[in-house]
């Protein structure tokens, strides 16, 4: 196809070198459900195939690659072709050797912590390496994504309001518990429910050419146990509840730079707790409220919840409908309207 492209100019000659990633390749579950194509155990060398064919050779020296997932774990099969003429079997297994020590060294500094996002892992997102670079000095980072429109309109409004006051959607839900209850197992069911779903700790900014929310590599969000009495001079319960829960609405407006989402629970009095779930609405509607408190008792109770859906997967394909025609279907459905419904 780079034949037909008029924008791109082709150099006189091929490169010396080629090279063919093709991916990583099911997992042995897939294969046993029939879901996947898979490669011939006799045919995954490609040197056959090109042995057995007289076809001239595109470079002096071609590689194709593969990651091929088996029982044992992924496993990765390189095959070279050379020009004979050019190069003898030694001198390719010199290469192929010094090709894979490259590999094991890239390896060892990812798992001594190197490496990290490069532009081509956080798409649909845009952002060069540098802007990258930057914000991952400030923290670690597990992704970067772009904010869906309902979230873009929420931080516009957020701006806005500047928290000089309750946001409006600051959104907190507080229930009343009782009987014996261990406030570190919920804390750690809250954690684990944040591990799911880690959008629920993004960050958010709006300083780049779109907005982003920012996936920390330790998603968790922000969580107090606090024992409340009445004895003494001071506030009552009431009205020391009042004023966590106050400071609690404010921090979740702090989008930038804390967790949009929070969790404090408070002891009243002999096995009688409030707990206190606040929010921002841009990362938790009223409708998904109710299955987060489920996942937390869930995992209080120590019961195992199946893997969450991907967040990113729906970013992604929100990102990648056809907003034209969205814009002319709404346009036709809200016609004769005067003013916004």
């Amino acid at each position: 196809l780079r034949y037909l492209n008029p924008e791109v100019d082709l150099p006189e000659t091929d490169p010396a070198i080629g090279f063919n990633y093709l991916g990583r390749l099911g997992a042995p579950a897939a294969y046993a459900s029939g879901d996947v194509w898979r490669f011939s155990q006799e045919g995954v060398s490609l040197s056959g195939a090109a042995g057995a064919m007289p076809i001239a050779l595109p470079h002096t020296v071609e590689l194709n690659a593969v990651t091929i997932d088996t029982d044992t774990g992924p496993h990765l099969n390189a095959t070279w072709t050379w020009a004979p003429t050019a190069l003898d079997r030694m001198a390719v297994t010199r290469i192929n050797r010094l090709w894979f020590d490259a590999l094991a060294g890239i390896c060892a500094h990812v798992r001594r912590g190197g490496g990290g996002l490069t532009p081509s892992d956080i798409l649909p997102a845009r952002l060069g390496q540098q802007q990258i670079d930057g914000l991952q000095r400030q923290f670690p980072i597990a992704d970067v994504l772009p904010l869906t429109p309902l979230q873009q309109g929420l931080l516009f409004h957020a701006g806005l309001a500047n928290c000089s006051g309750d946001d409006v959607y600051a959104v907190q839900f507080d229930i009343a518990l009782s009987g014996p209850l261990d406030p570190a197992k919920l804390g750690d069911a809250v954690q684990a429910v944040v591990a799911r779903h880690p959008h629920l700790a993004a960050r958010f900014c709006d300083q780049f050419e779109q907005p982003l929310q920012i996936i920390p590599a330790d998603p968790a969000a922000p969580w107090r146990y606090v024992e409340l009495t009445d004895d003494g001079p001071g506030f009552g319960v009431d009205e020391q509840i009042e004023q966590i829960c106050v400071a609690e609405r404010a921090a979740v407006c702090d989008l930038a730079e804390q967790p949009a989402f929070r969790a404090v629970l408070i002891r009243v009095g002999e096995d009688r707790y409030r707990f206190v779930l606040t929010n921002h609405h841009i990362v938790l509607d009223g409708w998904s409220m109710p299955i987060l408190m489920q996942e937390i008792f869930a995992g209080y109770h120590g019961m195992r919840l199946p893997a969450a859906a991907s967040y990113r997967s729906f970013v992604t394909w929100l990102a990648e409908r056809d907003h034209s025609t969205a814009h002319a279907a709404w346009r036709e459905a809200l016609a004769g309207f005067d003013t916004p419904v």
